[in-house]
């Protein structure tokens, strides 16, 4: 069954924007449960990372055959008020289902914990506003006293909380304390990638450039850069920080299942046509160099729906850059934050292969 899990949160790939107006996790409401039937009880949080602006919403989740379903959202509330005790709001009988999709004797309701940045202080989740984390901790309401199989595993009436990757995968059924259920701003801002290493061209440096080119350079009508400018060496080695926000076009939609991402290239040029810029008329000499393979960027935006920050949490990487290398006869892979910082300007980079992975 958890294997059946994971396989249903890799359906749920998602195109990733700054919103969506359509997006199951935008509610009008603070609460979704039945607001004439008692509360379903009290729970108790701890938060991961600063919540500064951030709200905290509770969104219905079901496992079905062709991916990951959120819902409405059974409660909004702000992420900075005190969350040692929470008094849930009651759940409609509407929202009870299956426990587990291998176990109907059991019915009962998920649900997942996600912070967003509330940037109107609406507690609505709106177009715009990112998914600042997600989990770790995944909620099952049982609203009767549960069977004898999902009693011996460790379940109770009213609510569970569980550790979302593990039960998800095979890693197993992992309880968390009601009075501390684990909250993470995991999704919040944007990673920072840096990388270094030393000039080893065959000619002199004077007069290269450096441009950070995105990989659909030629299918952009005016194509604008994320960097551009003259290459500064420091005793023959270079650095560049890509911390920035590249433009949106750079950002290509999947067509294979994939998320949505940026591929950029460093490339070291001779401002040939003498724009100022780097042009497709412009003379590209070296590439940035690992010891295996052509380095480049991947940025992956930041999330504005719940099934792609579940993908995001699913594949385990979080939004902004980070540095991948090109290795003959495989897949694009990370390189590590020492690694980043060992590259060589080359005109041909050992082992080098071709860039045709879209996964992150």
């Amino acid at each position: 069954m958890r294997t059946a899990l994971y396989l249903v949160g890799l359906l749920a790939l998602a195109a990733c924007g700054e919103g969506d107006s359509k997006d199951p996790d935008t509610n009008d409401s603070t609460e979704t449960g039945d607001s004439g039937a008692p509360p379903s009880g009290e729970l108790g949080f701890t938060l991961e990372g600063e919540s500064t602006g951030m709200a905290l919403l509770f969104s219905r989740l079901e496992w079905t055959d062709t991916g990951t379903e959120f819902g409405d959202n059974l409660l909004v509330m702000d992420a900075a008020s005190d969350l040692t005790t929470v008094a849930m709001p009651a759940i409609g009988e509407s929202s009870y289902t299956a426990a587990f999709p291998e176990n109907t004797e059991d019915v009962g309701a998920w649900f997942l914990p996600a912070l967003f940045n509330d940037t109107d202080a609406s507690l609505t989740h709106d177009s715009g506003e990112s998914i600042a984390g997600l989990g770790p901790a995944v909620l099952l309401y049982l609203p009767n006293t549960p069977s004898e199989d999902l009693s011996t595993r460790g379940y109770g009436q009213g609510w569970n909380a569980l550790d979302y990757l593990a039960l998800i995968s095979d890693a197993g059924e992992k309880f968390h304390s009601l009075s501390a259920v684990p909250l993470a701003a995991n999704l919040a801002g944007l990673r920072a990638a840096t990388v270094g290493g030393d000039y080893a061209g065959s000619g002199a440096s004077e007069g290269l450039r450096l441009a950070v080119v995105p990989r659909n350079y030629g299918d952009l009508k005016k194509p604008v850069l994320a960097y551009d400018e003259e290459l500064q060496l420091v005793d023959g080695a270079f650095s560049l920080t890509m911390d920035m926000v590249p433009p949106g076009d750079h950002v290509v939609e999947s067509t294979k299942g994939a998320l949505a991402n940026a591929i950029e290239h460093m490339r070291f040029y001779m401002d040939s046509d003498e724009s100022g810029g780097f042009t497709a008329d412009d003379e590209v000499l070296y590439g940035a160099c690992a010891t295996n393979g052509r380095a480049f960027f991947q940025y992956l935006p930041l999330c504005g729906n719940l099934p792609t920050a579940n993908s995001y949490l699913i594949f385990q990487v979080k939004p902004g850059w980070r540095t991948q290398v090109l290795v003959e006869g495989k897949e694009p892979s990370p390189l590590s934050a020492k690694e980043a910082l060992e590259l060589f300007i080359l005109d041909n980079c050992p082992g080098e292969g071709t860039d045709t992975s879209e996964d992150p």
